[in-house]
């Protein structure tokens, strides 16, 4: 379904994209990176793990090889497949995390990811006035994360962005062994109170779920306001190469006419509401609708013990069919 969702958002969704298409893809790419680190400390914590470098590296190898082909067929660079080098950071850094500091207990090594992410999001804004850790952590391997296509300023963003969704999987991992033992408990009390446990959950959920999104209805306000105010005071406006339908990419349009007021506001209120929502929301509440699907497709056995054959057969190779949909889309310019 997510990849669905991408295939929909990269190829059907005019740029700059609708507030709720930006979102959705951004939540998406956020799950990836939940899963990452859910998976990555699952592998590390448990009792018959194969957590070492050759089975690092084999993952590493699978992440990157496909990337590899696809950006020497094209001429590419590595880094602009924006979903490879973010996924090879972060299993990396757990890898590190669950070997080098084996002998830290397995709360204090996620409280360390924890301290990094708070680090990595220091300065999320890239102000070039204001100390950014992001910056110098990042800085010997800028050669590598640097392009003609992607610069380092936009790795920077991706990684800072999304940081706190593998620090948040890492969490539940950790929980996994208490959150199995409590819905196993849940399956033995009385139909009232089973029934009484089940519908908290769902409440939680869909309360998290609406604390999250109500705030969301003011971003888009807020920048319909702040792309008013842009407009009237500028006689000239930079737009993107779908804005108004026509118009060089990044190009300055001229005086503006009453005839394309309406597309170039419709232009720059999306991306302001898009910034608005990244540095506003996104990097600390992105885990709220994770967390909230994950509760209710956990809550009952029958959730938990039934999935579609095709989908499954879709996820095991997800990787794959974003790395090769993301390539066209690149292609494609």
């Amino acid at each position: 379904v997510m990849q669905l969702c991408l295939l929909y958002y990269h190829y059907l969704v005019p740029s700059p994209q609708p507030l709720f298409s930006y979102i959705l893809a951004r939540i998406i790419v956020a799950a990836f990176l939940f899963q990452t680190g859910y998976g990555r400390t699952m592998s590390a914590l448990a009792k018959t793990s194969n957590f070492n470098a050759r089975a690092i590296l084999t993952i590493i190898l699978r992440l990157n090889l496909l990337t590899l082909v696809l950006a020497m067929a094209t001429n590419r660079s590595w880094n602009d497949y924006y979903f490879t080098p973010l996924v090879t950071f972060w299993t990396i850094v757990f890898y590190l995390l669950h070997t080098v500091g084996v002998w830290l207990c397995p709360r204090t090594r996620v409280v360390v990811v924890g301290v990094l992410c708070v680090l990595l999001s220091m300065n999320a804004r890239r102000d070039p006035e204001q100390f950014s850790f992001a910056a110098l952590f990042f800085s010997p391997l800028k050669p590598i994360l640097t392009s003609k296509s992607t610069p380092f300023d936009t790795w920077l963003f991706r990684s800072q962005l999304d940081c706190f969704s593998p620090l948040m999987g890492a969490v539940v991992a950790l929980n996994h062994e208490k959150i199995s033992y409590a819905l196993a408990r849940s399956e033995g009390i009385p139909a009232w109170r089973k029934g009484l446990f089940y519908a908290l959950v769902c409440t939680g959920a869909v309360g998290a779920m609406a604390m999250w999104a109500w705030p969301l209805q003011f971003v888009w306000t807020d920048s319909g306001d702040a792309a008013a105010t842009c407009l009237k005071s500028c006689s000239t406006c930079k737009t993107c190469k779908q804005c108004g339908g026509s118009g060089p990419s990044l190009q300055f349009l001229g005086p503006l006419s009453a005839s394309r007021d309406a597309s170039l506001l419709q232009c720059v209120q999306r991306r302001i509401a898009q910034e608005q929502y990244n540095y506003q929301h996104h990097a600390f509440l992105c885990v709220v609708p994770c967390l909230a699907y994950i509760s209710l497709r956990n809550l009952t056995p029958y959730c938990r013990s039934h999935s579609s054959p095709i989908m499954g057969f879709i996820g095991a190779r997800s990787l794959e069919l974003y790395l090769l949909q993301y390539h066209l889309w690149l292609s494609n310019g």
